[in-house]
């Protein structure tokens, strides 16, 4: 009881620092959407991040209340930790354009996170007491990684939502291409001249520049889905290992006195 309480300190700890940092980013993104430091489709992919992020902050919150279901802390460190390199430090510290490989390695490492948070929950809920199911490690990984799979192809529903709706440019679009670079906006016409234009995306180089992106994404996914899957087999497989609680069903007080009760 004392170490689940200290555990609930440190989740619920967790979401306070981290709602200060999205709330921070918000703010200054707003104040870059008015005062034109930086391009208005940049300040407002800043904005927007950081209210995903506030809801990231939270999502244990919500799990707790919506399905009674606890995460354990290290899973909660873990997205929370992810989501703030991916959305603070990329966006905001423009850690994405400093250093090209930061969005590689985020998405790989979704793939991978993404996979484990998946199979403790498939494994713990579902199959891990399924009387006719043979191999319930075998199957939670399976369908962890395609559950991982088919996270990472939302994601770039969203990415593309953003983009169509917003003006952002999430998908690399719009070609950083100095002379055609128009602020990053993808409702807007390209810059520079027609011959500029057609040069740049007559090359592979440009007609492919955003499905490369795209393609990009999702084949660093499935590489961090290979991952868990590799190190799932070693540790489930090879040593024998079993499962560790990552996920709980939670119980309320009076779900408690109700069980007293009745035993």
């Amino acid at each position: 009881m004392k170490n689940e309480k200290q555990n609930d300190r440190f989740v619920f700890g967790l979401e306070i620092l981290f709602t200060f940092v999205y709330l921070a980013q918000i703010i200054q993104g707003a104040i870059w959407m008015n005062d034109g430091s930086v391009e208005l489709a940049e300040a407002r992919l800043i904005l927007l991040q950081g209210i995903g992020g506030l809801f990231v902050s939270w999502f244990p919150f919500l799990v707790l209340l919506l399905f009674h279901v606890k995460l354990h802390p290290a899973l909660v460190m873990g997205l929370e930790l992810f989501a703030f390199m991916g959305i603070y430090l990329g966006e905001t510290c423009r850690f994405y354009y400093r250093f090209p490989i930061w969005d590689d390695v985020l998405h790989t490492f979704s793939g991978f996170g993404m996979a484990c948070i998946a199979f403790h929950f498939l494994y713990a809920f579902l199959f891990k007491d399924a009387k006719n199911v043979k191999h319930p490690i075998v199957i939670s990984c399976l369908f962890a990684c395609l559950t991982s799979v088919a996270l990472g192809a939302l994601w770039e529903v969203y990415e593309f939502a953003g983009d169509t709706f917003f003006g952002l440019n999430m998908q690399k679009s719009i070609p950083e291409a100095s002379a055609l670079w128009n602020g990053g906006a993808a409702n807007l016409p390209l810059n520079g001249t027609d011959e500029e234009i057609a040069a740049f995306f007559r090359s592979p180089e440009g007609y492919r520049y955003a499905l490369l992106d795209t393609m990009g994404d999702i084949v660093e996914d499935v590489t961090g889905n290979a991952i868990f899957a590799v190190c799932a087999s070693l540790v489930f497989g090879v040593f024998h290992r079993q499962p560790s609680v990552m996920v709980v069903k939670a119980q309320f007080k009076e779900e408690k006195k109700t069980q007293e009760k009745l035993a």
